[in-house]
């Protein structure tokens, strides 16, 4: 038998570090830019090696600083670099796998034009010069403009999609540019969209409400964390170092997942949903928190929209002149005013103990029947109290009891929201009662507590200044005004483009229920024949038979991508 001693992780890291501090000292003094002379351990000789300052744009979203190392010409490894903050120096395996990226058998690194008389998908390819692919794209656009039975630019649509953060031909590149000059359709993805659209129900802008959670390094302050729907010790290294060492300093960290992950084995606590019950499991910890009075009034009546009064033949909420209405007494009605200082948010005068946040039975205004926004809550989380949900989340009422006490009473809480439940129908629903239950629990905006993604590296905001130049065309920044129609559930908006036949008596074409008759598709770093749902539906898009002599109806199938995906296996 062995003796082993208790060796902590923060005591394991420093003599790793130090370690690797000592390597670095003796192995690579120069710096970034430099050229400097190694030993190559295979043939005993030396080669010169030049660092060259880069970073990781993957989508975890956290742009880590990495150094490639260049021999000849050729990226050899790629390796950790500085961060402003010393606190965020990390590379994980996606970082150091960049090599195998770049010179992996599926990299693409010419044009390719699909071989004359081959079907889409055949697989076979003509190789073609840069000038060359620009001028018949070029030429194949304004073909389709200029066709007079068709609609103009409007027959020209472009989608893209998340597989890429990089500057030069990531998310903020200038292919939304050049499709809002042009005044094209667009064409929206249908996945990792319900988490913001969720949170903006709750917080508003749906770009910062996915960005919304505190920085990572702001763990540390946190007494209890959730993980819900995320694996961040694999997909998220920049967080789950922090949350380490929350644990360390003794935060609870519970996860919330429907299958074990590396992140859920280490968790202290690990909440087992069955799949798309999350919803559920949200509510019933909503009505544990009401029941038992966890909530938090003042932060409510600070924050929310908490003790506005809302009619309930039509659930809008009540004005007067444009404002919203609070309840302040059983029978005496407030008109918020606006504070200058915070824009066109609404305020109240007085203190959370002033106002009521439930009408009595009866309440009326202006003659309709009327409830606070609060009690509405109250009541919905109630219809879901855990003795009900666990028969679709699997989760027995003790354990949602145990979350909901731990969360709102242990001191400052964050929940990690991952995309996990972002990929059920209707998903949006699921981060809208997460951001809820932080909102009447005084869980957010401040040390320790926070929720959501924290994905402040990513460009959201630039792609949005380029995209708010669509002057014409059918254009979804993000689905909501899919998701706030009742009933109508998430749809793959290229399953609406609907071409005419039997199925529609012959009429137009049409494009999410406008007439469009779509040409040309355009995609950039999204693999959408495969990610996205409909898999087949996709397929038949792409390869539907044209009906005045053209080969395929779609005319024009262009992907612009650094690797031979099932998509770009289907382009022209």
């Amino acid at each position: 038998m062995f003796g082993i001693s208790e060796v902590s992780r923060r005591t394991f890291l420093k003599g790793v570090g130090a370690v690797t501090a000592t390597a670095a000292l003796t192995g690579c003094s120069k710096g970034e830019g430099d050229t400097y002379t190694i030993a190559d351990p295979g043939s005993r000789t030396k080669v010169e090696e030049r660092l060259v300052s880069c970073s990781c744009r993957n989508n975890c979203a956290n742009g880590c600083h990495l150094n490639a190392h260049v021999r000849d010409g050729r990226v050899v490894k790629t390796s950790m670099a500085p961060m402003p903050d010393p606190r965020y120096n990390r590379i994980c395996l996606r970082g150091l796998s960049h090599v195998q990226r770049i010179y992996g058998k599926n990299r693409l690194l010419y044009p390719l034009k699909r071989k004359p008389g081959t079907p889409r998908g055949g697989g076979e390819w003509v190789r073609i010069d840069w000038q060359t692919a620009v001028k018949e794209i070029a030429a194949s656009f304004k073909d389709i403009i200029n066709d007079p039975g068709l609609d103009g630019p409007l027959s020209l649509a472009f989608l893209q999609g998340s597989g890429n953060f990089g500057g030069v031909h990531g998310r903020p590149c200038g292919y939304w540019r050049l499709f809002n000059v042009m005044g094209t359709s667009g064409i929206t993805p249908n996945l990792d969209l319900a988490l913001p659209t969720g949170f903006s129900k709750v917080y508003g802008t749906p770009a910062l409400s996915c960005l919304g959670m505190n920085e990572p390094a702001d763990l540390v302050n946190a007494k209890t964390i959730i993980c819900w729907g995320m694996n961040p010790a694999s997909a998220h290294m920049q967080t789950w170092h922090f949350i380490a060492d929350a644990m360390e300093n003794g935060a609870t960290y519970i996860n919330v997942d429907i299958m074990m992950s590396g992140a859920a084995a280490r968790a202290d606590k690990f909440v087992h949903l069955r799949p798309a019950s999350d919803l559920l499991f949200a509510m019933s910890i909503i009505d544990e928190v009401i029941k038992n009075d966890w909530v938090h009034y003042e932060f409510m009546f600070k924050n929310t929209v908490a003790n506005f009064l809302v009619y309930t033949d039509t659930m809008s909420y009540v004005k007067n002149g444009g404002s919203l209405v609070a309840l302040k007494t059983d029978s005496t009605f407030v008109t918020a005013g606006k504070d200058s200082t915070l824009g066109d948010k609404a305020t109240l005068q007085g203190i959370h103990s002033d106002y009521r946040f439930e009408a009595p039975a009866g309440t009326q205004y202006n003659g309709r029947d009327v409830k606070t926004a609060y009690q509405l809550l109250k009541e919905h989380a109630a219809a879901h109290p855990a003795s009900s949900t666990q028969a679709s989340t699997g989760v027995h009422p003790d354990v949602v009891k145990e979350v909901a006490r731990i969360y709102t009473q242990a001191g400052p809480s964050s929940i990690l929201c991952g995309f996990g439940p972002d990929h059920f129908t209707n998903g949006h629903h699921i981060y809208h009662a997460i951001g809820i239950l932080a909102s009447i629990t005084d869980n957010i905006g401040k040390k320790g507590a926070g929720v959501g993604v924290f994905e402040a590296m990513t460009p959201y905001h630039d792609e949005a200044s380029m995209k708010i130049g669509v002057t014409s065309g059918i254009s979804y920044p993000a689905l909501a005004d899919t998701f706030n129609i009742p009933g109508v559930p998430v749809v793959n908006e290229i399953s609406q483009i609907k071409f005419p036949g039997k199925q529609n008596g012959g009429g137009s074409e049409l494009f999410m229920g406008q007439p469009r008759r779509i040409r040309a598709l355009m995609i950039a770093y999204s693999n959408f024949v495969n990610t996205w749902v409909e898999m087949n539906t996709n397929i038949k898009f792409l390869t539907a038979p044209g009906t005045n002599g053209d080969e395929y109806k779609l005319k024009t199938f262009i992907v612009t991508d650094i690797e031979m995906t099932d998509s770009a296996h289907y382009a022209d």
